[in-house]
């Protein structure tokens, strides 16, 4: 099963834990200002290579890890914990299938893009949530994330 690892400036991280382009693949970067993300890319890695990857990764020291990777994140997430989507809002000009009646707010009966309904709707900001959104989001619309951003991520 390939798993969808969400985050920004990761060439060198996934080079350094000795996983190459033979094995890994850079599906989508999303150019422009996502809360205080840029660059957002979304890397495909199978079960053995996201253990590597992983691993890697939680070996390093948090402060280690600004040193080295500075402007480098990443998340993976299996879904949010939000429960099934129960409507279909207009997001980017087109309908996707979303949550309605969160936290008792009014859902608008459309968005600009998927992340001001995160934001705005949801009120999700940090990477580990917004990501975690993203998938779920994904699963119950049985696309990928690379898909959901690529119809709905950009305005």
């Amino acid at each position: 099963m390939m798993k969808e690892i969400i985050g920004e400036n990761l060439k060198v991280v996934i080079s350094d834990c000795g996983l190459f382009r033979d094995c890994v693949e850079k599906n989508y970067t999303y150019v422009g200002k996502i809360g205080s993300w840029y660059d957002l890319e979304i890397w495909l890695l199978d079960d053995s290579d996201y253990e590597v990857f992983k691993n890697y990764c939680e070996s390093i020291d948090i402060y280690e890890w600004f040193i080295k990777y500075p402007k480098s994140w990443w998340r993976y997430s299996e879904g949010s914990v939000l429960g099934n989507v129960n409507m279909s809002l207009r997001i980017n000009g087109r309908y996707l299938k979303c949550w309605n009646n969160y936290n008792n707010k009014i859902v608008k009966k459309s968005y600009k893009n998927i992340y001001d309904y995160i934001y705005e709707y949801i009120g999700a900001s940090t990477e580990s949530n917004v990501v975690s959104i993203l998938v779920d989001l994904a699963k119950q619309n049985n696309m990928s994330v690379k898909d959901l951003l690529i119809i709905y991520g950009k305005s």
